[in-house]
């Protein structure tokens, strides 16, 4: 019931393994009270203080909203069995005195669900302090580093916990994590399909398309090989140049020509979708494709959706998964909209194109990542279509298909019986949603701690609108784009318009922007002064 208009709080009365008995058959219809209720009722809900006048529309409005939430089977068939999961990579702690952690988002997807956690990480991770043992059964320090080692050294610490699924939230663990899965015997798609996916030119190549241009180097030196050079010239340039397997778009650069090519393979930024610095016309290989705001729902038509849909279910398919959690990453081509500023203040939003395309629209696959998203995106999609992509990897990873399948439904986009809500855009958004990530915009820049409340503190009328917001770096200190690719992010969502959503994010971001320039500043003028 998060961000509902008619709730104030929830008083949950059972936990996840106890039964609900249904009413007793002569309290269906006129319950003897309200007592009688309570052992059959999974929580209560403390309404909003409306007037006398409007109290009894609210109410039936209050009804609409639960129908619109609870639309989906939320009563299994049998109680869930208490399970056991191994977690591999715990995530960064970014603010310890606030308590931010990377890792908030699966921890509390575990309790809800009756599972255990067993973390693996580094032995000096913050996991492996006495304060925070509460929040998995175990925490296994392991060098992370060996990669090839690490799936056999996993199996090995597991063959006597009883685990019943092993998963990861991290890119650079995907592979060793499926790994030790088929070593343990445990539920898991193919590890040679999650290979297939996690290496993006192997990827393409099963699931490219006839017009889309694609080489794979494995070396530098492959630039000045003679073999390669009638290769070189056919391509058409602008093209994009990235890694063949990597995170967060660190290394992706846009290259006008081959000598631009030759020098963004030689200088390897390691950086990691309104467009980023370098989707512009006019971008070079010194701007990135770090993400700085991703709107949901989407403003696409809906036959174009169906043709993403069908598209990336496809890929999915070819590459042998048949199950699972995804973040997939893909550009529409010969839309029949383009980002455009209409109103001439340099907020670009998706309108109808002024000509129609020639040609066929298409879905380009960039990469699929064989996980849910990130932080910031998997909070997003949890409050603003209620489904917990979290919580659905861990369900994946012991094979709930049960609880799985329950999970994955949206809200209703039926408000009551017989009207369609347009709110968010449809699909079952509760609202407009923007993913707001605060880039590291140049060297050394300084994290201060309370920075989320300092940003705030300036735009109080956005505040409200504020759903969650988290630092991406480590407080009180210094961050370069090679170290991080984001200094935080703010979800902000609107019951409005998009358009109104937009307007809030160019705040957050030029206030966000001004906070940090103005903190490295005030630093460098405290060292000159001492």
């Amino acid at each position: 019931m998060r961000h509902s208009d008619f709730v104030e709080s929830i008083v949950p009365f059972h936990n996840w393994n106890q039964k609900i008995s249904a009413l007793a058959s002569g309290d269906r219809k006129r319950p003897s009270s309200l007592s009688a209720l309570l052992p059959s009722s999974p929580g209560a809900l403390v309404v909003k203080r409306y007037s006398k006048q409007t109290n009894n529309s609210s109410l039936t409005l209050l009804q609409h909203d639960l129908e619109r939430r609870l639309k989906f089977n939320w009563i299994v068939s049998r109680k869930p069995a208490a399970r056991t999961v191994a977690v591999v990579g715990g995530r960064p702690m970014y603010d310890e005195i606030q308590g931010v952690c990377g890792s908030r988002g699966f921890f509390e997807a575990a309790q809800a669900l009756g599972m255990s956690l067993v973390v693996f990480d580094e032995p000096n991770h913050w996991l492996k302090k006495e304060k925070y043992s509460h929040l998995c059964r175990e925490f296994i320090p392991m060098d992370m580093s060996n990669i090839t080692e690490l799936p056999r050294r996993m199996a090995d610490a597991l063959k006597d916990k009883h685990v019943d699924g092993i998963v990861t939230f991290t890119d650079s663990f995907v592979i060793a994590t499926a790994e030790a899965a088929e070593i343990l015997g445990l539920p898991t798609e193919p590890l040679s399909s999650m290979q297939k996916a996690h290496y993006k030119h192997e990827m393409r190549r099963l699931v490219n398309k006839t017009n889309i241009q694609a080489m794979h180097l494995t070396s530098v030196d492959q630039l000045e090989d003679g073999k390669m050079q009638k290769s070189f010239q056919s391509l058409k340039y602008p093209l994009i140049v990235k890694p063949s397997h990597g995170q967060f778009s660190r290394g992706v650069k846009k290259v006008g020509d081959d000598a631009a090519m030759r020098q963004a393979i030689l200088f390897l930024e390691v950086t990691d979708n309104l467009p980023c610095p370098g989707d512009k016309s006019a971008a070079t290989s010194d701007e990135n494709f770090v993400e700085t705001v991703q709107i949901s729902n989407s403003g696409l038509p809906a036959n174009e959706l169906s043709i993403i849909r069908n598209s990336l279910h496809d890929s999915l398919l070819q590459l042998g998964f048949r199950s699972g959690v995804f973040h997939v990453e893909a550009r529409m081509q010969n839309s029949c909209m383009q980002y455009q500023d209409l109103r001439g203040d340099n907020i670009l939003d998706l309108a109808p194109v002024s000509k129609s395309r020639e040609q066929e629209t298409d879905v380009f696959l960039i990469e699929i990542n064989a996980r849910s998203p990130g932080t910031a995106g998997t909070w997003a999609t949890l409050y603003t279509y209620g489904v917990d992509m979290g919580a659905l990897q861990l369900l994946h990873a012991v094979g709930d298909a049960e609880r799985f399948a329950c999970l994955s439904q949206p809200f209703s986009s039926t408000l009551g019986r017989d009207v369609d809500v347009d709110i968010g855009g449809g699909g079952g958004a509760q609202y407009w949603n923007a993913q707001c990530m605060i880039p590291v915009h140049r060297d050394r820049v300084f994290v201060p701690p309370g920075f989320v409340d300092m940003v705030l503190a300036e735009i109080p009328h956005v505040s409200a609108h504020v759903s969650r917001a988290e630092l991406y770096a480590e407080a009180r200190t210094f961050v370069s784009p090679g170290d991080s690719a984001w200094v935080a992010y703010f979800l902000l969502f609107s019951k409005v318009d998009r358009r109104h959503l937009l307007e809030m994010y160019h705040l957050v971001a030029q206030v966000s922007r001004r906070i940090l320039d103005e903190q490295m500043e005030d630093r460098q003028n405290m060292m000159l002064s001492v």
